[in-house]
């Protein structure tokens, strides 16, 4: 809603989402949002006010002793930081760029899916985030929380599939429980952001957790369970921090034989001006007669402060099963053997465990929704020993050789073959030993990094998807085809093409119309708030303004409203309404007819067309108000006995009741049906293909007899249906509260 309406309706000025339009309750009591073009938004049930946990006063310490978990989550996610951070963005950076795999069941094979909605899904994520993106966040909230929370925009129920998912803060998540019986169930997920609790069905979280085995229903993450490690490593670079500040020292004290505080406080003040701070390092201190400087006894080198951060870091990334050599930071004692098999260790006992968990998460809760013969799994990231490989091999075979020279081209270095180059030769005389049935390896250029998933299938080695912007996808092969297609038709340039949409039945018409009348209805329900708020206002200012503008036996009109300054004010407020409406309009006609999109108001005499139309519908409903109040301002002023101000106020409060009641829906509804008729005519008009029109009924029991004589009329596209003073007649509304559409008759392309 635009601010000015919640000014208008409400009195305030409060910035509300222009786009979000409020749009009724779900059966679950779920409040549904949608935007202009008619987008539903994630359903956000009910909302109540409620203050975020408390947590608590010191930044630098995450440990709280309790009977329950040791931290809260949202404390566990301010902590990603120093080592935490080192090792969370370790893990989360190597399962961000592993490859999901979808696979269909038929019978015993197992084919892999390209070219999946599901993938699309996990790939394309949300309008801000990307596959790569999510899978990052995701292993972060579990690494750091033990908890990653999924928000399946648009579904319906556990089957229905989500149109993006978006993932929520851990920190701001809490999972309720029904503990009306036993076992306990889960009843609902919390979200609390801005002070506000945002209720979700089961169905509407994907929850996947790290296992806590004194909780089945939260998971609990590294530094929940290593808060002392964490909280010593913190306060260790901290006091290391305070160190510098406070000019390189450690320890020190002045004392003095002055008993006054003033003094005291003098010279503190005195030394900290002087002498704190790394800029004042190693600059001679001055004391005052009486004092002295002295030394805890406690020097830097006593703390021993490098084993003690080396021993917490080594305890952290023990936590995190994260080595050294993973960060880079054991160059000294680290070569090609060790790094290998520090890749080896961290993929397979770190990142592959995490992801098994995952792709179960992923399997039981989101895959079903595609079907029941699917499943995900990912690239094994675990590297080859090929050292052990080949020597397996070797012993296998006795050292003779497996492959052909023509194989080996093929396959390791993407060659063509030689002549000869099919025999499988013996190593020592270099004779030959026998000739393959077929030759093997790629035809083409192989992916010699051949993928293996952790199931043991084998899979392409990369798989890029862009959410059908590639020229490979399957979604611009369509769109492509498509294009081609409608350019070839103009290309021929036939004589002369007709198609007759009278062809399609009334429930495919049916069809169009019910998107036409929803679209109608949107619009609608967005002006008949701008009707109510101006009549509120409005009536506001006739009141305080009744005494002044009533004589004995004249109304002075001019001085209940400014006419000209709420016809402003109507225009104003509702021309982004009929503007967005008759845009979507446009959009759908021309998508009916198979036309290209085009803005019909970038047109200026169109632009200038829809704008009359708008300015006649506010002077007409600002005229009809202030001469319904002079009709009954004058009569209660000429009756006899006469009048008083409460009489007159009633006399008012009456207009506007009625305004609010049935002249406020009927104008919306009117207004709103003629501007997308209009924009619909206009958009077959500037089409150019276009060269009838019928009109439309809704064909129910609701329809008059007015209409009703029109149902089936076809005109020329420049013609009119009727004539009438205050529209042009060329499309509907024939009246007021009107419902009936136009539609294309005659379609041909010269």
């Amino acid at each position: 809603m635009p601010r000015f309406i919640d000014w208008m309706i409400n009195g305030s000025t409060k910035d509300t989402a222009p786009v979000n339009r409020y749009e009724g309750f779900t059966a679950n009591g779920a409040v549904v949002l949608r935007d202009r073009r008619g987008t539903s938004k994630a359903e956000i049930p009910d909302v109540s006010e409620k203050g975020m946990h408390g947590m608590g006063d010191d930044p630098m310490a995450i440990y709280r002793p309790s009977g329950a978990k040791s931290i809260d989550a949202s404390k566990a996610m301010g902590n990603f930081t120093g080592w935490t951070f080192a090792a969370v963005n370790a893990i989360a950076n190597e399962v961000s760029n592993i490859d999901f795999r979808l696979y269909q069941i038929a019978g015993e094979d197992h084919e892999e899916q390209d070219d999946h909605p599901l993938l699309d899904l996990l790939e394309g994520v949300n309008e801000n985030m990307t596959g790569i993106e999510l899978k990052y966040v995701t292993m972060a909230h579990l690494e750091l929380t033990g908890n990653s929370y999924w928000l399946l925009d648009g579904v319906t129920d556990a089957m229905s599939q989500p149109r993006a998912i978006y993932p929520l803060h851990p920190g701001r998540v809490r999972v309720k429980l029904d503990k009306s019986t036993f076992p306990y169930k889960l009843s609902h997920y919390e979200f609390t952001i801005d002070g506000k609790v945002y209720k979700f069905e089961p169905y509407q979280i994907l929850h996947m957790k790290w296992p806590d085995p004194s909780d089945p229903f939260v998971g609990i993450g590294v530094p929940q369970t290593i808060p002392s490690w964490i909280d010593s490593d913190n306060y260790a670079m901290e006091y290391n921090r305070k160190f510098f500040i406070n000019g390189a020292s450690v320890g020190l004290y002045i004392q003095t034989d002055t008993n006054v505080e003033a003094n005291i406080d003098r010279i503190r003040k005195g030394w900290n001006n002087r002498q704190e701070g790394v800029e004042n390092a190693h600059k001679t201190p001055v004391l005052p007669k009486g004092a002295k400087l002295e030394h805890t006894g406690i020097t830097q080198r006593d703390m021993d402060f490098a084993k003690l951060t080396d021993a917490t870091r080594d305890r952290i990334l023990a936590a995190f099963r994260v080595s050294k050599t993973i960060l880079g930071t054991a160059e000294s004692d680290t070569n090609r053997a060790t790094a290998e098999t520090a890749d080896y260790v961290f993929s397979k006992r770190t990142v592959k465990p995490k992801m098994m968990l995952v792709v179960s998460y992923l399997n039981e809760f989101l895959v079903p929704r595609y079907g029941d013969d699917l499943y995900i799994t990912f690239i094994d990231t675990t590297p080859e020993d090929k050292e052990f490989k080949t020597k397996e091999m070797q012993a296998a075979v006795g050292n003779m050789p497996i492959m052909t020279q023509n194989e080996a081209r093929r396959s390791y270095l993407g060659l063509g073959p030689i002549e000869g180059g099919d025999k499988l030769m013996a190593p020592t005389t270099m004779t030959e030993a026998g000739t393959t049935q077929a030759v093997e390896g790629e035809d083409q250029t192989p992916q010699l990094a051949k993928a293996i998933t952790v199931a043991g299938r084998y899979a392409k080695a990369m798989r890029v998807r862009t959410g059908g912007k590639s020229a490979h996808s399957g979604a611009y092969k369509m769109r492509h085809a498509l294009t081609n297609a409608f350019k070839k038709a103009l290309d021929q340039k036939t004589q002369y093409q007709v198609k007759s949409v009278t062809e399609l039945s009334h429930s495919e018409y049916m069809e169009h119309w019910k998107r036409f009348d929803d679209r109608s209805q949107r619009a609608l329900a967005e002006l008949h708030k701008v009707f109510l708020g101006i009549n509120k206002k409005q009536k506001e200012e006739v009141i305080e303004n009744l005494p002044k503008a009533t004589g004995k036996k004249k109304i002075k009109l001019g001085e209940l409203f400014d006419p000209k300054e709420w016809i402003g004010i109507t225009i104003d407020l509702a021309t982004p309404i009929l503007t967005s409406l008759a845009k979507d309009e446009a959009t759908a006609a021309l998508a009916m007819i198979g036309a290209q999109h085009q803005d019909i108001l970038a047109d200026k005499s169109t632009r200038a067309a829809l704008d009359r139309g708008i300015s006649k519908m506010a002077k007409s409903y600002t005229e009809t108000t202030l001469q319904q109040l002079k009709d009954v301002l004058g009569e209660k002023l000429t009756q006899e006995g006469g009048t008083n101000l409460a009489e007159l106020t009633n006399a008012v409060d009456g207009v506007y009741s009625f305004a609010d009641e049935r002249r406020a829906g009927l104008i919306a509804k009117t207004e709103s049906y003629r501007a997308a008729n209009w924009a619909n005519r206009e958009a077959w008009t500037q089409s150019g293909v276009v060269q009838s029109l019928m009109w439309y009924t809704a064909e129910d029991e609701r329809v008059c007899a007015y209409c009703n004589e029109l149902d089936g009329k076809v005109v020329g596209i420049e013609d009119k249906f009727f004539n009438d003073d205050y529209s042009d007649g060329t499309a509907p509304p024939l009246h007021p509260d009107c419902r009936c559409y136009v539609r294309p008759e005659g379609i041909s392309i010269e």
